[in-house]
This record gives structure tokens, sequence and C-alpha cells, in this order.
């Protein structure tokens, strides 16, 4: 067992197992059933955050603490050639959680990883993050509390959380960081009014190009565009992307050109699709369709 978390987009071990943990959390997630020499595949909890029906499963763990542990795990039943060699999803993630923490970004702390191969093909993983507190997705916000804000606080809030994404976006992709599924889901908001942070989690799919890439830059701003369509004007749109871009207008225009094309392949939904389907104007919306 190896203490020391891999912050590398690599294969961490050829043939065997690769299991790292923090030392302050051994005890601690070994009470949840997580240790060396136990079959952390058929880890699970009472509580899904998430699954896929094949390989990705995340469940949430309460810990006797109050601590809460999120447990993300991908079990390949069938041989993936794609993952020969390559790094897993989960060491993707936590080497992308490295990367927004060395830049200043908040993002989630990676508590524990674990590989399995078999003569370099991927056969599992798991990556576990500590939860954070008093967080909200930030796409969820606009469509609970936002929207039934009054306009004068509409507007600042917008102006606060705008200039948080603008200067987060800029160092990212500015040092060659993309995030790949920047969605509004995988942007927590915390603390809010008080002293409001965004924090970006969620990002198996991260990568390191080169500074200010314009495939990459444009396809984090479309992703957060999707909910962003239906929040901002045309103007304010146009305003953020001048505000990321230092007031480069050839570049804003060519941005929202490219954005917009992407948007077209699949269009946005209303911002009422991110209610919870009890609530009564999810129902009402589905029910006029």
């Amino acid at each position: 067992m190896s203490t020391a978390i891999p912050v590398k987009r690599s294969m961490h071990v050829f043939h065997g197992e690769l299991f790292s943990v923090q030392p302050d959390w051994l005890q601690r997630l070994a009470d949840i059933g997580l240790e060396q020499h136990t079959d952390w595949t058929k880890l699970a909890s009472e509580e899904t955050v998430s699954a896929s029906v094949n390989v990705t499963s995340n469940y949430r763990f309460e810990l006797q603490d109050g601590a809460a542990v999120f447990f993300k795990r991908y079990v390949y039943r069938k041989i993936r050639f794609k993952y020969w060699l390559q790094p897993s999803k989960a060491a993707v993630e936590a080497a992308g959680f490295h990367d927004l923490e060395q830049l200043g970004i908040p993002t989630l702390k990676t508590i524990a990883y674990g590989e399995r191969r078999w003569f370099g093909l991927l056969q599992a993983a798991f990556i576990v993050t500590e939860g954070v507190q008093n967080t909200i997705e930030l796409g969820k916000f606009l469509a609970h509390q936002w929207i039934n804000m009054a306009q004068a606080e509409k507007e600042d809030t917008l102006r606060k959380l705008q200039a948080i994404l603008v200067r987060q976006l800029k160092a990212a992709h500015g040092s060659g960081f993309y995030h790949w599924d920047l969605k509004l889901r995988n942007i927590l908001l915390q603390d809010y009014p008080n002293q409001p942070r965004l924090i970006w989690i969620d990002c198996p799919r991260s990568r390191r190009k080169t500074a200010n890439n314009y495939q990459g830059m444009v396809t984090d701003l479309a992703a957060m565009a999707r909910v962003g369509c239906r929040v901002l004007t045309r103007g304010r749109q146009m305003r953020f992307l001048l505000d990321y871009c230092d007031n480069d207008r050839m570049l804003a225009r060519k941005l929202y050109r490219s954005i917009a094309m992407e948007l077209e392949k699949r269009p946005p939904r209303p911002l009422w699709h991110l209610l919870p389907k009890d609530h009564p104007e999810f129902i009402r919306n589905m029910k006029q369709q």
C-alpha cells in the first residue's frame, strides 16, 4: 500500500494492484469497508450519487465522525483495449484535481486512489474524495433560487458569479488546463451569499494542452453555455466573453459563433429541467409538452 496519491495522467501499475490512501484517512475509510486486500470493486453504499449501467458507480458515504466522502469506481467486465497502458479515468480525475489546486481554483481533495490491471489492461479503478459542506450545484442554484430573486438581486448575483468564473477560466486556460465537461452541475456554489466560492468537480476527461487552446476553450465554454444561455441575455453573454478575452472583440465574436454551433448540435433544455421531478413547476411544464 502507498500513502502517496498519484497525480499524473498515466498508468500507475502494469500488473496487479495499486492502493493508495492518505495516512490520516486509513482508519476512517477502513470503517466503511475500504482497505487494502478487500474487494473494493463491489463496495457500495445506500446513497448512490450517479451510476452507469455497465462501468461507473459513484456513492456517498457518511462516516462516524459526521464527515462525508465520495467513492467513485470504474469496473470493466469486458476487455477494454482503449485503456491498455493508458491512464484510467480515476487517474485523470486525480491529476485534474491536483492541477486545479495548483492553479488556485477550488476543487475536491483526493484522499484515496486504486487501480487494478492485468498486464497493462485496466480491470478497475477508484477515486475517493472528501465531501464539501454548504454547497449546491451551480445549475440547480440558478433553477431553484436565483430565478425567484428580485431583479436587482439577480443582477448583483450574476455579476459576482461571472467575475469568479471569468477569473477561474482565464487561470485554467491560460495554463493549458481544460476540464472538458464543465457543465454547471460540475461546478459547486459554496457559502452563498456570504463569501461565494465556485468549486470545480468531476473532471475525469480533463486535459493538458497548450495555453489558450481554441478547441479546449470552446469545449469548456459551450458546456457552461448549455445552462448559461437560459440565464444570460445575448448582450450579457458577449460581455462575459469580452471579459474572458480581455476585450479582444474579434476573438469574443469567434468564440460566440463557435459556441452557438456547438449548442445547435444538441439544443439546451429549458431551465426548469434542472428542478426535481416532483417539483410543481417541473410537473406543470411536463404536462404542457
